[in-house]
């Protein structure tokens, strides 16, 4: 009985030393590691943004290789990583990518220099796991039908990736674009946070008409109102009116003028009001459209939710919390709601704005 346990005992040694000297004969060489060629500009460009920000940009989607084992005449035989932009985390969505790929090397190179842009402006929280640059991109669904794919954007924000669609026409404006759109990508991760934001502001106050909220919307834009404005018209012809050789509707400040570009500097009608009377204008509309929530102005309300959440996105980028609550901070509905995506971003994301 000793010596069947013995035997036991000494094959049992034999068996871990074995397990102890077992390698894998599959070797991982850096997937998506990114290597310089000091040579070739764009690879030279593309090693830079990797060395300072971490993160690989490619042009074509053989991303590396993986060593499997050698053949019977020992030469390697490798397996092919290629980035699967189907691929989710707990399934893929059932379609195929196809991509024509962007050759051209200037345009190669401005891609490169708006990529940059976007990651030297843009916290480490929003950044993509790469990107991945191309001419055009089609999708393939599962009964082999072929469409164009991104609506036209040039951009699409993906699981691990972010597309880039380079047709020759890349908007310079594309990092700020990116940004904001990477900050909701980043939101809808909290739908319970995100629910609570849409319903600060009833459902059925969408693509409305702000006179058919309110009856006495324009109200504070007529005459003589208008004259605290500053508004030309009233100023000069204000008296006309009063004793009525005008209609109310040539001093007022016409409904036109209550474009999307209202509160931005360039808005083409403020030469009509002075500086100081603009201000006033403008603070009266804040109180008006802020009644129900809403920051974009118009003669319309925001046509969706997704709409309302890209105005406040855009301003909480743009400005301190400090100045927005100095627009914005007599208008509670205003202010609750952006409290709810200021605890997301600066308390769960940790962004600074």
């Amino acid at each position: 009985m000793k010596n069947i346990v013995c035997i036991l005992l000494f094959f049992c040694f034999l068996s871990c030393q074995k397990e102890d000297n077992l390698t894998s004969t599959i070797h991982y060489e850096h997937l998506y590691s990114v290597e310089n060629d000091p040579t070739d500009t764009v690879k030279k460009r593309v090693y830079a943004i990797y060395e300072k920000y971490g993160i690989p940009v490619y042009f074509n989607d053989t991303v590396g290789r993986v060593f499997v084992k050698e053949d019977i005449r020992g030469d390697s035989v490798y397996q092919y990583e290629t980035l699967d932009l189907a691929w989710g985390f707990t399934s893929t969505s059932g379609i195929q990518f196809r991509y024509e790929y962007l050759e051209n090397r200037e345009e190669q190179l401005l891609a490169l220099d708006l990529i940059e842009n976007y990651l030297k402006s843009t916290p480490k929280v929003l950044y993509p796991f790469n990107f991945f640059v191309v001419k055009s991109a089609n999708i393939v669904d599962a009964a082999g039908n072929i469409d164009s794919y991104g609506d036209g954007k040039q951009y699409s924000i993906l699981f691990r990736t972010l597309l880039l669609i380079n047709d020759g026409n890349l908007s310079p404006h594309l990092p700020e674009t990116l940004k904001c759109e990477m900050v909701k990508h980043k939101i809808s991760n909290y739908p319970v946070e995100l629910a609570a934001f849409y319903n600060k502001s009833k459902s059925v106050w969408y693509g409305m008409l702000f006179r058919q909220l309110d009856a006495e919307f324009y109200e504070y834009f007529t005459y003589p109102y208008s004259k605290e404005y500053g508004f030309d018209m009233a100023l000069g012809y204000g008296a006309w009116y009063e004793m009525g050789y005008i209609p109310l509707q040539a001093v007022s400040i016409p409904e036109n003028f209550f474009s999307s570009s209202f509160f931005k500097d360039d808005w083409s009608n403020r030469s009509h009001f002075t500086e100081e009377g603009l201000e006033k204008f403008r603070t009266v509309m804040r109180q008006k459209i802020g009644a129900w929530g809403f920051i974009s102005p118009g003669t319309m309300t925001p046509s969706t939710t997704e709409a309302d959440l890209d105005a406040y996105v855009e301003k909480m980028l743009s400005m301190s919390k400090t100045d927005f609550e100095a627009l914005w901070g007599t208008s509670p509905l205003v202010m609750e709601k952006y409290n709810i995506l200021f605890d997301i971003l600066v308390n769960k994301l940790e962004m600074e704005l």
